[in-house]
């Protein structure tokens, strides 16, 4: 005997927030019942705000990411940010001019950066990540200095942006709060929205660094649309069907 109603909506609903992202043939294959009574389905929990439909299937609900003091920050998802930083690394070659946004994750990056290369120069506007750096005396390093952020030991305001824009970068390594096909990046505070822009605009290729649990949410206010030129980096846990999704629309997702 086929499932309820309820008892297979409650499934698809499982199903979604488990994977991230289903798509009609998926699910009528699953429940065996027609494409109708699927999108009747996904119609209902739409409804109910327990999905959101998409052309051909679902994705789960983006919840909105406040962004927590850098203190707190620091605690959360210490072992994905450390694994997709690894990746991160393979971009970056000896004799690189670069760009480290502010943040937990930079922060981490920097200390892989500091024991790994000699002979770059790095710009930033983390105080944080810039006493990592200093570390390591073959680096030629910048601080982009201006108005001091105490609770994100980061500089942001007009003396960092005009930094900023009298320089010049092969790349440049960003970290926002949220990652979303529909939304882009997205953060939660503008004068540092200001300064990961101003880094965009001055570099020749970007990294967007993200773990995991960061995709499909959203933020106050969108850094930059989802552009196929950047390269996305997150950790090994991303769920498969949002992977697929991204590579469809030719993002490039490197999690492993």
């Amino acid at each position: 005997m086929g499932l309820l109603a309820i008892e297979r909506r409650n499934a698809i609903a499982r199903l979604i927030h488990e994977q991230g992202s289903v798509t009609l043939c998926e699910l009528t294959a699953l429940f065996h019942v027609s494409s109708e009574t699927v999108r009747k389905d996904l119609l209902a929990l739409e409804k109910d705000q327990r999905l959101v439909r998409t052309h051909g299937g679902a994705v789960r609900v983006a919840h909105r990411e406040e962004l927590a003091p850098l203190r707190e920050r620091r605690k959360d998802c210490v072992a994905q940010k450390r694994e997709l930083c690894r990746y991160a690394l393979r971009f970056i070659r000896n004799g690189d001019v670069i760009a480290l946004d502010a943040g937990s994750t930079g922060a981490e990056l920097a200390r892989l950066i500091a024991c790994t290369f000699t002979h770059l120069t790095i710009a930033t506007s983390s105080l944080e990540i810039f006493n990592i750096l200093s570390e390591n005396p073959d680096f030629d390093l910048i601080l982009c200095g201006g108005h001091f952020i105490r609770e994100e030991l980061a500089f942001a305001g007009t003396l960092t942006l005009s930094l900023i824009h009298r320089l010049h970068f092969d790349k440049c390594f960003i970290f926002p709060s949220a990652v979303s096909r529909e939304w882009g990046l997205m953060d939660s505070r503008d004068d540092l929205i200001a300064v990961q822009q101003a880094l965009i605009h001055h570099s020749d290729a970007v990294y967007v660094l993200a773990y995991s649990e960061r995709f499909e949410q959203t933020s106050r206010i969108q850094i930059d649309e989802m552009r196929p030129t950047y390269t996305y980096i997150t950790d090994s846990a991303l769920p498969e069907e949002i992977y697929k999704r991204y590579l469809d629309n030719q993002i490039q997702i490197i999690k492993e």
